[in-house]
């Protein structure tokens, strides 16, 4: 991945506006992010919609790169350079407000089933309805087959989640059992204890056959 690390950075937020979107070829978006403080034309045809108000809101430009998920958002002061800029992973999430807030509820809606269902489970699955989700956060699925989908595709990308099958109006999560506290794992060889060796072990079984006993080769 890749973000914009700023020297010496100034991380006050301010409340802004976007008055405009500008698509421009993706080419020249990156030349923006680049050089913000080139004279671009895109920023000069468009100064009148800039400025600060009286109540310190931005009013922006945003700019944006065709086929590409980012943007910039600026404020030239009526300059034709970016004098103030902000750079917007998600610009889709500036235009649509409302993907914005479905985001947050998707994501919250994620944290609360992984904390309930690692925390609970006791053999590695737990199962959570529709309408039980609906109660523990706020968010309706049923019906939305691209929310369940969504939701889906986020509780797979989680480390703790081995499995995910959506059915009969509910989610059955599988998850991995060392990041589940209350599951018992079974002791399996690979957990006997060093100290045993092999030779140990085949001495231990020698001593246990009863001298005299025919030899066998074991049958293929």
């Amino acid at each position: 991945m890749k973000t914009v690390f700023e020297h010496k950075p100034d991380l006050t937020f301010r409340e802004f506006a976007i008055e405009k979107t500008v698509s421009v070829p993706a080419r020249k978006l990156e030349e923006m992010l680049r050089h913000p403080l080139h004279r671009h034309e895109v920023i000069v045809e468009n100064t009148e919609v800039m400025g600060v108000d009286g109540d310190g809101v931005y009013h922006c430009l945003l700019v944006t790169g065709e086929g590409r998920q980012d943007g910039m958002l600026v404020e030239s002061e009526g300059s034709g350079y970016a004098r103030y800029a902000s750079y917007v992973p998600e610009a889709t999430a500036l235009r649509y407000p409302t993907l914005s807030r479905l985001n947050l509820e998707l994501a919250a809606a994620v944290d609360a089933i992984i904390a309930e269902g690692a925390s609970r489970t006791t053999e590695g699955n737990w199962t959570v309805s529709f309408d039980e989700l609906e109660d523990m956060t706020g968010l309706c699925v049923e019906g939305k087959p691209f929310l369940q989908e969504t939701l889906r595709d986020m509780l797979r990308s989680r480390p703790e989640v081995a499995d995910l099958v959506i059915e009969n109006g509910q989610l059955d999560v599988a998850y991995h059992l060392d990041l589940c506290p209350g599951c018992q794992r079974e002791t399996g060889w690979e957990e006997m204890p060093d100290e045993i060796s092999m030779e140990e072990m085949k001495s231990s079984n020698q001593a246990n056959v009863l001298a005299g006993t025919p030899g066998r080769f074991p049958s293929m």
